[in-house]
């Protein structure tokens, strides 16, 4: 029984040193778990330290650079002031502008506006005149207005250079010396101009329109056949006025004038379109004596005219002129015959005082010088005057060598 108690104590005691051992074991192994986690721990604390230490640098890093950055940035800034400026300037002058451009464009549109509404009118105005261009007698009219401008323009006056035409019956033209010349045709031209030495040019104005016209009013392109026929036309309407104004023979009743008639085309168009078209047409209507005319060559016509009136005038002046030198010549070979007879009849005067004093020295003198030697005081002789040169006493004769009388001209 004693041993079962020894043997369980032992047990017990063996029990209670294994579980000492395995309990100081245990806590040496936690102890040691432990100590490895903490120094896990450490070894994670110094990682992150020394990452975060990397970290700080490279903020550190970081910062200076934005810190440089920033200096720069501040220094561009500055250097970019002026530029900021003058960009503003240019921002206010782009806006001043923008809105000036606007102004304008609504200047521009308002004109466009109007100028559509111009041309509207000046289409329906050409319209009215092409209708009324339609008209013969509106045709006349034109033609008529027209010339009377162009002569008025050349500086003519009306009953002086030129002389209008519009009904029948007598003419009545000034002439040569205050004369007149009446002629009784009862069919007179537009105008008839007068030119010195009682000559005179008939003018007549002719509007042959419905051709052209329609010539004009083709499109360009496809239509030349189309275009040339009506031009045909055009020529062959001139003609007829050109053989018109040869029957009617206005220079018939001016024989001494030119025998030629003035048709003058209120366009330049309607001369050179038909010349264009028949190359031969000046040449026919001048063997029929008729000069065709544009309002350029009328004008130039028109100024040759005043030319020769002017001429005329500068030759009338030196006529006269020569007849007053003529006069003035004249007067004084009759002024020189005068003269010559009064310096002779000095001559003889000069010649009977001389023998008048020769006599009163030879005869009366002497007389009154026997007085003197009776003592006779009273009797006296006046002073003798000093003697006259005897170049002074001749009288001068008029050279008349280079004298030429009016016959010897």
């Amino acid at each position: 029984m004693q041993i079962s108690i020894g043997f369980l104590g032992f047990v017990l005691i063996f029990a209670l040193l294994c579980g000492v051992t395995l309990g100081f074991l245990g806590g040496k192994l936690h102890t040691a778990q432990a100590n490895a986690h903490l120094q896990r721990q450490l070894q994670a604390s110094q990682q992150e330290q020394i990452r975060l230490s990397g970290k700080l640098e490279q903020l550190e890093i970081e910062k200076r650079s934005l810190e440089a950055r920033t200096k720069a940035d501040i220094g561009v800034v500055q250097r970019l002031e002026p530029i900021y400026e003058q960009l503003r300037e240019v921002s206010q002058r782009v806006h001043s502008l923008n809105e000036y451009t606007a102004a304008q464009d609504a200047k521009v549109l308002k004109q466009l506006e109007l100028s559509a509404q111009t041309n509207n009118e000046i289409f329906r105005t050409a319209n009215a005149l092409r209708g009324a261009l339609q008209s013969n007698s509106a045709r006349g009219n034109w033609g008529e207005i027209q010339l009377r401008r162009i002569i008025e323009a050349a500086g003519m006056l009306e009953h002086v250079d030129f002389a209008v035409q519009k009904s029948s019956g007598n003419f009545t033209s000034p002439g040569q010396a205050g004369k007149s010349e009446k002629t009784n045709s009862k069919q007179r031209p537009d105008v008839l101009v007068h030119l010195p030495g009682n000559v005179h040019l008939p003018i007549d104005a002719k509007v042959p329109l419905t051709s052209y016209l329609q010539a004009q009013a083709l499109p360009e392109i496809g239509t030349e056949a189309q275009k040339n026929e009506l031009l045909a036309k055009h020529v062959k309407a001139l003609r007829g006025h050109i053989n018109e104004l040869k029957k009617r023979n206005y220079p018939g009743d001016f024989p001494d004038s030119p025998q030629i008639t003035v048709l003058f085309l209120p366009s330049e168009a309607l001369l050179s379109q038909a010349v264009m078209a028949d190359a031969t047409l000046l040449e026919d209507a001048m063997r029929a004596g008729v000069l065709l005319t544009s309002p350029s060559s009328l004008l130039a016509l028109l100024k040759a005219v005043a030319s020769v009136w002017s001429t005329a005038a500068i030759n009338a002046e030196a006529k006269e002129i020569v007849e007053l030198g003529r006069t003035l010549v004249e007067r004084l070979a009759k002024m020189v015959e005068y003269l010559q007879k009064l310096g002779y009849h000095l001559g003889n005067s000069v010649e009977l005082y001389n023998n008048a004093v020769a006599s009163l020295e030879s005869r009366v003198l002497v007389t009154a010088r026997k007085f003197s030697a009776l003592g006779d005081s009273t009797a006296k002789l006046p002073d003798y005057l000093p003697p006259i040169a005897s170049e002074k006493s001749q009288t001068r004769l008029i050279n008349t060598d280079n004298f030429l009388p009016p016959e010897s001209q």
